[in-house]
């Protein structure tokens, strides 16, 4: 019987890992080696960008007087990528367990429901891995790179992180269950879900901006370098006491001492690894028992709610053209998920520039510094704002079974796909007049800059974000999503990422050296390319929409 159940299991990961992943470029050695030439840059850069920051801080002696920077600065990054994969396999365990698409092929199987919920953890479990290592893992390399770790260091950090990534896995699969009955609650009512999100995203807005308020006029670095390091260290300690469990296992990874010289066999480890193992199977166990009695009817069941009509409406009549910016629109608001990241990039982007400038104006730095500055508050802009277009590349991709009847409608082959980006565009363009007003209000910058900068932000942001819908036209994932709603290893959403990041390295870059020539003119050039770039992928776009809806 457990034999049965262990290959039933199997077929069922192996079976799902198909569905759920694009692998049909191991068909051509080239597209393979593309790929992992990808993997292994994206590796790289992070492993770089961290690698750059803890140098400079040992260097500068920021976080110690001997160089040495401490395990506590790992504590808290380890930390805040934790809370990060929690919330993310909370809502994504929530969605795969309980409502995704594939449950009403994989529940009507001759297996034990049991073996369905196992296989979607174990799932899971290889997504959060490949995510961990794609990321978090280039954090801990970087570290032992800066602080001369021994040669098994690296080997002891692969181990540590094949058990380390299940333990968000399994509180997500904890949590997914009361997850789902709010979830099941607040969409009951509208106006609540509208209400919540709303109302979060001003009350964190404001407590930001409050925060970086605080910031003193007048920041001597020089003379109060002393000072700083020793309260710098003092809140790392203070903060890695207040999340102990996270400390001995992040402890755990890098050993006990801060040169990572001595055996990694401590008695902080030990303790690292029994909150691993011990968090790991109580949680998994709680989950199982609580889920165990509920599974197959909540995952069996449609989280559609109907309301009692009680009278007919006239449907207002728009026009032709109108018509589907109006349903797209108010598809898209119908998506909790959609409505939060939209909020939130109002809110990151505006916020993000504040502080940076806040800090600039209050160091008083040289003009070069403001050339630094001006050049990596862009380079920032761009990053959040791209990583908000991400999404996009699957645009099409979500429609699933449904895509082919988009070539039915009456409707010009453009129009459809251009009013799901209306939402975006006004969230790119908003976001972006926000950060330059507050940029405006702490920085010594004429208005004609502010502007130029909010319409580079704007051009460059739309263009990506009309390069990843042109992704999705050219190469849709349709079929990943007709089987299971969702799509984990979109190829089109990696891509999108990867140009994202260097266009706004580019557009920072030029930025920078080009602004010896004068800084309302460079800004200018870098805004007069920008607006070209965007013309040039619309024309792209409206190409690629043409022969795709000529040619499948």
């Amino acid at each position: 019987m457990m034999k049965t159940d262990f290959n039933n299991l199997k077929t069922l990961v192996v079976m799902q890992l198909k569905d759920k992943t694009d692998l049909s470029y191991l068909k051509s050695s080239r597209k393979t080696l593309f790929v992992a030439a990808g993997k292994i840059g994206q590796f790289v850069l992070s492993g770089a960008a961290f690698f750059l920051f803890l140098y400079l801080a040992s260097l500068l002696k920021l976080f110690s007087f001997t160089g040495i920077v401490p395990t506590t600065i790992m504590t808290a990054a380890y930390t805040l990528f934790f809370v990060l994969s929690v919330v993310g396999c909370t809502a994504g365990l929530t969605e795969a367990l309980y409502l995704s698409a594939d449950n009403r092929v994989l529940l009507t199987l001759p297996v034990r429901p049991d073996t369905v919920f196992f296989s979607k953890l174990i799932l899971y479990y290889i997504f959060e891995l490949k995510k961990n290592l794609l990321l978090l893992l280039p954090m801990y390399v970087s570290y032992g790179i800066v602080m001369g770790a021994v040669w098994y260091y690296y080997l002891w950090l692969l181990v540590c992180f094949v058990f380390v990534s299940f333990v968000p896995v399994a509180i997500g699969a904890l949590l997914s269950i009361p997850s789902l009955f709010i979830a099941q609650f607040v969409r009951k009512y509208k106006w609540l879900q509208a209400t919540i999100i709303v109302a979060s995203t001003v009350l964190i807005g404001w407590l930001l901006v409050g925060i970086i308020g605080i910031i003193p006029e007048d920041i001597n670095i020089a003379g109060q370098w002393t000072a700083i390091s020793v309260a710098v260290q003092q809140a790392l300690q203070d903060f890695a006491n207040m999340v102990r469990p996270l400390d001995l296992v992040n402890l755990m990874m890098v050993g006990g001492t801060s040169q990572i010289r001595s055996s990694l066999i401590t008695i902080n480890a030990l303790w690292g690894w029994l909150i691993v193992l011990g968090t790991s199977a109580v949680c998994l166990a709680l989950a199982y028992l609580a889920a165990k009695p509920l599974f197959f009817r909540m995952a069996s069941k449609q989280f559609e709610y109907e309301k009692d009509v009680t009278g007919f409406k006239k449907n207002k009549v728009h026009s032709r053209k109108f018509a589907p910016v109006v349903y797209e629109t108010m598809r898209s608001f119908r998506s909790s998920r959609f409505v939060i990241r939209q909020m939130a990039g109002l809110v990151v982007l505006p916020v993000a520039v504040f502080l940076m400038n806040k800090l600039y104006v209050a160091m008083n730095t040289r003009l070069a510094g403001q050339y630094m500055t001006i050049a990596f508050s862009l380079l920032i802009s761009l990053l959040i704002v791209t990583a908000g277009n991400v999404n996009y590349a699957s645009v099409l991709s979500a429609d699933g079974a449904a895509r082919p009847i988009a070539k039915t409608q009456p409707l010009e082959p453009y129009t459809t796909i251009f009013a799901r980006l209306i939402v975006r565009t006004v969230v790119i363009v908003l976001s972006a007049i926000a950060a330059m007003i507050l940029w405006q209000s702490v920085a010594k910058l004429s208005v004609a800059d502010t502007t130029l900068l909010a319409a580079v932000i704007i051009f460059t942001g739309l263009a990506h974000l009309l390069w990843s819908v042109e992704m999705d036209v050219m190469n849709p994932q349709n079929e990943q999503y007709a089987t299971v709603g969702v799509s984990f290893d979109n190829p089109n959403e990696r891509n999108s990422t990867i140009i994202g990041f260097l266009i706004s390295a580019l557009v920072a870059f030029c930025m920078y050296f080009i602004m010896s020539e004068g800084q309302t003119k460079a800004i200018f050039k870098i805004a007069l390319v920008a607006l070209v770039f965007l013309g040039a992928r619309v024309y792209l776009l409206l190409t690629r929409i043409r022969l795709y809806y000529a040619e499948k």
